[in-house]
C-alpha cells in the first residue's frame, strides 16, 4: 500500500494545492518499508493529482484541499483523509494503527524515531 502526505518541513502541509514536497510511503503489515520525497515544482493542483495516480498512491493524508480535488481523488479510487494537522510521522503512525480520521489535530511534537526502519530516498 502507498500513502502520500504533502509536507511542509516535518508537518503535514496545511494546503494540498500549495505544498512544496510530498512524501510517499510504501507500507505493508502496518510498517513503513520505504519513503520517497517528491519536490513539487508545479503549482497546478492537477499535476499533483496526476503524480498521486502515477505513483499508484492508495491513500492521501492531507491538510486542507479544495472540494473539487478531493472529489476527483475519491472518484479515482483514492482514500482521502483530509483536514488533519500535526507531525507527518505521527499522523502516519495513527493511520497505520487504524486510528486516523478526518479532522485529527495533533500537537506539533517531534517524533521519537522512524517507525518500521524507514529508508528515506529523494526523487
Amino acid at each position: 500500500m502507498r500513502v502520500a502526505i504533502p509536507r511542509m518541513g516535518e508537518s503535514v502541509a496545511p494546503c494540498f494545492e500549495y505544498c512544496c514536497t510530498i512524501a510517499i510511503y510504501t507500507t505493508s503489515g502496518g510498517r513503513v518499508l520505504d519513503q520517497v520525497e517528491f519536490p513539487l515544482g508545479s503549482r497546478e493542483p492537477l499535476d499533483r493529482v496526476r503524480l498521486l495516480r502515477d505513483q499508484t498512491v492508495d491513500t492521501l493524508i492531507c491538510g486542507g484541499m479544495q472540494d473539487v480535488f478531493e472529489k476527483m481523488l475519491r472518484a479515482s479510487g483514492l482514500e482521502v483523509i483530509s483536514w488533519v494537522s500535526g507531525s507527518a510521522e505521527d499522523l502516519l503512525d495513527m493511520y497505520l494503527r487504524g486510528r486516523l480520521v478526518p479532522g485529527t489535530e495533533l500537537p506539533e511534537a517531534h517524533h521519537a524515531g522512524p517507525p518500521g526502519g524507514r529508508r528515506r530516498t529523494e526523487h
